[in-house]
């Protein structure tokens, strides 16, 4: 008896001359080109940070215009009448207004600065808020005055969602603080108290009117660290020696000093 035996042989594949691969030239000829859907319309270009800390706060609008300068031979002397601090404070805004007049009419220097004060002024009551954390804070605050979202009905409540954001980002505390840092916030608006919802509500539209930015270089902020600083009466070394050193987010100490 014979066996046979059988054995599947895999033929030799060979593609048509028509299906082979052409070359790139007469492929790229064969393209059939897709019209695509652009989106360069909804792009905006970028310059760069261009926030000058001094812009807003000008530190020379602390007098009024009214002052008599004598030139005497090798000095001069500056003489400042007497004020009354209503009038002052008048004279103020008014100067503000003619310095910035981008800046909505409802938006007076005294109330940035009232504001300002309010917000350092957790410090006291909050030891734990960082004061550069307020500095911080106080950045967000100015850039969202500067792009238009502020006005005098809602400047409190969205300083707080500024603060509440430099806390998150600079101390990154836990829950029960960043409730206890509202808390102090709801403080600041003695006629009508800020509710948590509305501050955390207003949390996320500040994140988005930064354009999600909240990292900045420390040159925007130690100009405002100096002030709050100088208007608490405190130096560098208190705060050393009480072991809550302000921490720049760029940890540039050189800069400190």
């Amino acid at each position: 008896m014979t066996f046979h035996r059988y054995s599947a042989v895999r033929p030799l594949y060979r593609p048509l001359a028509s299906k082979r691969l052409l070359p790139w030239s007469r492929r790229a000829a064969n393209v059939v080109q897709v019209k695509g859907t652009s989106y360069a319309q909804f792009l905006v270009p970028c310059t760069g940070s261009s926030y000058d800390p001094d812009f807003l706060d000008d530190q020379s609008l602390r007098q009024g215009k009214n002052h008599t300068v004598l030139r005497l031979e090798g000095y001069h002397v500056s003489i400042v009448p007497f004020v009354r601090a209503r009038r002052l404070k008048d004279e103020l805004n008014d100067q503000f207004r003619c310095s910035h007049p981008q800046i909505h009419p409802s938006l007076t220097l005294s109330k940035l600065r009232n504001l300002q004060k309010d917000l350092r002024e957790i410090t006291q009551t909050m030891p734990e808020l960082d004061v550069c954390s307020v500095a911080l804070a106080w950045v967000y605050f100015e850039k969202l005055v500067l792009k238009d979202c502020v006005r005098k009905a809602s400047r409190k409540l969205l300083a707080g969602a500024c603060l509440v954001l430099a806390y998150k980002f600079h101390q990154r505390g836990d829950r029960e603080k960043i409730r206890k840092l509202a808390a102090e916030i709801r403080k600041m608006d003695r006629k009508d108290r800020l509710q948590w919802e509305d501050l955390h509500e207003a949390e996320l539209k500040v994140f988005v009117w930064l354009e999600f930015s909240l990292h900045v270089p420390a040159a925007e902020v130690i100009p405002h660290l100096h002030r709050i600083l100088k208007d608490l009466g405190m130096s560098w070394q208190e705060i050393g020696e009480a072991g809550c050193m302000p921490r720049c987010p760029d940890d540039e100490a050189d800069a400190l000093t």
